[in-house]
């Protein structure tokens, strides 16, 4: 097999490396570091907890994840002598602890912690969006309780525009996000939505036609 220029068929190939593994890296640095470090040490627990590893290996193996240079490791550059992050903890392990740093994978797959990693880091994401949420809908309820009879034009469909207050335009993202539960609620709407409706417009029924 003939290879271009420059690569000699040798894993990575430099293009590879330069276009795919590389930002895969520094994105992986950025993301999913912590999960991943934490994924370790609770399976290294477990699998001590159920007898897999023994107390000394136990030990061996969480001393050698508390001896990684997190700040070492944010500064490293790809380059090619390892596939990904995970591989390139694993050979940070390994030069701790030696081949004990495999028997931390016992029990799970790659698959196993890149779906668990994953999620945790999107848990975090949505946590910090639920959040910035609620502080947006905290605003706009302040915003609406402090303009009850600011007068706005709708305009609907290429109609005239028609008068409306400020709190009607605030009420459907308000609406739309209520169900979203944000780490600290946000001001209660019901303080403030009791005074948007507006009156009944048609009278009661008399006493003679009533039902």
């Amino acid at each position: 097999m003939s290879h271009p220029p420059g690569d000699s068929g040798a894993f990575p190939a430099p293009i590879y490396a330069e276009t795919v593994l590389g930002p895969n890296f520094e994105e992986a640095k950025q993301h999913f570091l912590d999960a991943l470090l934490e994924i370790h040490y609770a399976h290294t627990r477990m699998l001590a907890a159920q007898g897999i590893l023994t107390a000394s290996e136990e030990q061996l193996l969480l001393k050698a994840l508390d001896g990684l240079d997190l700040e070492e490791i944010a500064r490293t550059r790809y380059d090619g002598s390892c596939e990904d992050l995970f591989f390139f903890v694993e050979g940070l392990l390994r030069r701790a602890c030696g081949d004990l740093a495999g028997k931390m994978h016992t029990a799970r797959s790659r698959n196993d912690i890149d779906i668990t990693l994953f999620r945790m880091a999107q848990r975090r994401q949505l946590l910090g969006l639920a959040s910035a949420i609620g502080e947006l809908r905290a605003v706009l309820i302040d915003l609406a309780a402090r303009n009850l009879e600011t007068v706005m034009p709708a305009h609907t469909h290429t109609q005239p525009a028609q008068p409306i207050t400020w709190p009607i335009i605030c009420a459907p993202p308000l609406n739309s996000w209520s169900a979203i539960r944000p780490a600290s609620k946000p001001p209660s709407l019901a303080s403030t939505c009791a005074r948007w409706a507006p009156a009944p417009s048609r009278p009661p029924a008399s006493p003679s036609t009533a039902a």
